[in-house]
């Protein structure tokens, strides 16, 4: 990778990866990967280029919600802007039919 700003997707789903990766690659951007939490942080950690993170919301073991915390509660991290990726983004009304 070379010295531009970078994205970190962080995703356990190869397909969401190799998407995003293959749109924000299209558009100029440096992509890094990670498939959770602990391997994102070690990135985080060793590449200070990452100026951004898509984060899965949905993950197993170490979901989006606690990684954002943790990251969010890390001084070094704080600043970091993350995004939420999620199919979960619609409001789902139960009816007693």
């Amino acid at each position: 990778m070379n010295q531009k700003n970078a994205i970190l997707i962080v995703d356990d789903d190869p397909r969401n990866i190799f998407a995003l990766k293959m749109v924000l690659k299209a558009r100029g951007f440096d992509c890094e990967t990670a498939t959770n939490f602990e391997d994102a942080h070690k990135i985080l950690i060793s590449n200070h280029n990452v100026k951004l993170v898509l984060m899965d919301m949905m993950m197993p073991d170490i979901d989006g919600y606690e990684s954002i915390s943790k990251l969010k509660s890390s001084e070094e991290f704080k600043n970091l802007p993350i995004i939420a990726v999620t199919a979960q983004a619609m409001i789902v009304i139960k009816r007693n039919v």
